[in-house]
């Protein structure tokens, strides 16, 4: 079986937490657009905090300025925890999550893709979008900042 969400070059790339949810959305831009420009706040700024003024939203709001979950009111993510799912492995789930419509963002190890810079030199875990499989050919879609900080889909085997 073979499944892949629908995704496509986000318009932004700053950060993972942003370019994962802005390439689901912007499959349908002339709807995403102007919600977009209402509702997404990319950076907060902290006055009282000399180390970190000014960073992305979704980790540094430590001081509970804004509280939305990737800067995006209404939006956020569903938190399921794997044993609710019936599944004997990863890939299962993987599986079973997809075919239902919706993606992951699980933090993968770089260490292990041949296309990484870090391929059997470092271990570097990051947020990475998985949005498609095929079972009969073993491979996974996948998007991250792959090449040398450019967001893109890449396909791994399982």
């Amino acid at each position: 079986m073979k499944k892949i969400l629908d995704v496509t070059e986000p318009p932004i790339t700053s950060y993972p937490a942003i370019a994962n949810i802005l390439s689901l959305l912007w499959t349908q831009k002339d709807q995403t657009m102007p919600w977009m420009c209402d509702h997404l706040i990319q950076l907060i700024i902290r006055p009282n905090n000399v180390n970190a003024p000014a960073d992305f939203y979704d980790h540094a709001d430590i001081n509970g300025y804004y509280s939305q979950i990737y800067g995006c009111t209404g939006l956020d993510w569903l938190r399921t925890k794997p044993n609710l799912v019936a599944s004997n492995t990863f890939t299962d789930y993987m599986e079973y999550v997809i075919e239902n419509g919706f993606c992951l963002e699980p933090c993968l190890d770089r260490y292990y893709f041949k296309f990484s810079e870090y391929y059997k030199k470092k271990h570097f875990i990051h947020s990475t979008l998985i949005y498609g499989f095929n079972s009969n050919s073993k491979e996974v879609y996948i998007s991250d900042f792959f090449e040398n900080g450019k967001y893109c889909r890449k396909t791994i085997s399982y």
